[in-house]
């Protein structure tokens, strides 16, 4: 987390010169290339790699890792081919076209990104935390540093896209290491029939996982894609800076902890313990996250103009709307891992399909009758939907009640609210006797921090032994 944290710190820091080196509607390119990498890469890999973690005997994770890689290498040549002699029209049918010009990164950005994934479940696999690490922290700076180098080039939205993607790839050298030095020391051999047998017994992943998964990427990048073609670059620029702002703390926490947890998720389903260990989860997660986004909220719109540049007036509104929704899905988001320990796959998959059919409604709807603000607002409300009942769905099938995990979700926003209301009236309306108060509430929210901490250690979340 450490390391992670720096990463993302260089990346914050860096995001203001960025802002000036390239234009909104270059980050809305950039946005457009993340999203559909991100829809490609979901399902290059049929979703086995999220089975690696899962099979008791690591010989049989080691043809569980063989037949993920074996399906990336197959999909990017599909990718790559397909772009030779039709790529323009893909993208023009998918609402992409101003990224024609970048379609041969495709490929190349599937091949990277995938490998580093599956390299990155295998380290979750054998407790390489500090492996993780150290690859989060050399994507950071080296994104940081490759884009900013090709932006004083004036590279424009190739800068950013072949920046994001030299980043990104950093530190899977270390990860194929771990992976290569692993499968020595098991002495097994990759063979077509353990590849089969796993694609046998993990097909779940590929029948539900994969298009769950696949319609959870659509929907997450219908806003960059959609506001580029239905309305303007600029707008799909300030939601990439939002996100670009507001992800930090999703990868910090919240995916570090998912791949943490994903062990002990596993270890708590065979022991019964599950619920109680997603309650306090949920508590804690709830407590960190309430309160900063919503504080963010009301920061935004007065910060990132002077932050970030003239150009960027309008995107203090995205980024406080965004930051409610966001809110939410920094406590789903570890939560979810859940649905893979309990097996899940069809609960995930209608889930999904829930939340896409919600998120593009909502864009569309706000584009065909109101200003790009509502449909921005619009998008917002229908997150904060799906995440409130996704959580209380993940609690369910974890075997604690629902009603339990919706009154603990309630309970933790009123009091957010309520702590970051006086920080409203003391931006309103300044009165010396406001700023004690802010500061006792945030004294308030400490001590409800710790105490969401010290009920996650009581439940032992963190304490799986490491058997696989």
């Amino acid at each position: 987390m450490s390391a992670t944290f720096l990463g993302q710190l260089i990346t914050f820091a860096a995001t203001p010169f960025l802002t000036r080196l390239y234009s909104p509607g270059e980050f809305g390119i950039l946005g457009v290339y993340v999203g559909l990498l991100g829809v490609v890469s979901v399902v290059a890999h049929l979703r086995y790699e999220m089975a690696i973690p899962l099979p008791a005997r690591r010989g049989a994770a080691l043809q569980v890792v063989g037949l993920a890689l074996a399906c990336l290498l197959a999909f990017s040549a599909l990718l790559l081919v397909l772009g030779l002699g039709a790529g323009q029209r893909i993208l023009a049918l998918a609402g992409s076209a101003v990224l024609a010009p970048y379609y041969w990164l495709l490929p190349v950005g599937l091949l990277l990104t995938g490998a580093y994934q599956v390299g990155t479940l295998w380290a979750v696999r054998s407790g390489a935390y500090h492996a993780i690490a150290v690859t989060r922290l050399q994507q950071g700076a080296g994104t940081a540093a490759a884009q900013l180098g090709l932006g004083l080039m004036q590279c424009g939205a190739l800068g950013l896209i072949l920046g994001q993607l030299l980043g990104q790839s950093l530190g899977l050298l270390r990860l194929a290491k771990l992976v290569a030095r692993d499968y020595r020391r098991q002495g097994a051999r990759l063979s077509a029939r353990g590849m089969r047998w796993a694609a046998t017994r993990y097909r779940q992943f590929a029948l539900f996982d994969s298009l769950a998964s696949l319609l959870d990427v659509l929907s997450s990048n219908a806003p960059s894609i959609l506001f580029a073609a239905l309305i303007d670059p600029a707008l799909a620029g300030y939601y990439l800076l939002s996100l670009r702002l507001l992800s930090a703390p999703i990868t910090l926490v919240g995916k570090t902890i998912s791949q943490v947890y994903l062990p002990a998720a596993i270890a708590g389903r065979r022991s019964g313990a599950l619920g109680g260990q997603v309650l306090a989860l949920q508590k804690i997660l709830a407590c960190v996250s309430f309160a900063p986004f919503f504080a963010f909220a009301i920061l935004a719109p007065r910060f990132l103009e002077p932050l970030f540049g003239a150009a960027w007036a309008g995107a203090g509104d995205i980024a406080a709307l965004t930051a409610l929704w966001v809110s939410w899905q920094f406590i789903y988001s570890p939560l979810s891992v859940v649905l893979i320990a309990v097996e899940g796959q069809r609960t995930n998959l209608i889930m999904q399909l829930v939340c896409c059919v919600l998120r593009v409604a909502s864009i569309l709807v706000g584009y065909r009758f109101f200003t790009p603000t509502v449909a921005v607002a619009l998008f917002a409300l229908a997150n904060i939907l799906f995440y409130l009942a996704a959580s209380c769905i993940v609690a369910d099938r974890a075997g604690a009640r629902w009603l339990s995990s919706l009154r603990q979700l309630g309970v933790e926003m009123a009091l957010a609210a309520a702590i970051v209301a006086p920080v409203q009236l003391a931006l309103g309306a300044p009165a010396p006797w406001l700023w004690p108060v802010v500061a006792l509430c945030a004294a308030v929210w400490a001590l409800s921090v710790l105490s969401g901490i010290r009920r996650l250690r009581n439940c032992g979340a963190f304490a799986a032994e490491k058997t696989i």
